[in-house]
């Protein structure tokens, strides 16, 4: 099953790599990443 996340993170180290060890025990395989948007640090 192939689904989209759209997700809204801090720009801070590690704030992706949290969602990644998330999705990853949840045994999901991030198969495409990409930033849309940056604004405010955000």
């Amino acid at each position: 099953m192939l689904l989209r996340i759209r997700v809204r993170l801090p720009d801070r180290p590690g704030s992706l790599g949290k969602v990644a060890r998330i999705l990853g025990a949840a045994g999901a395989d991030v198969a495409q990443m990409a930033v849309l948007e940056r604004d405010n640090g955000r």
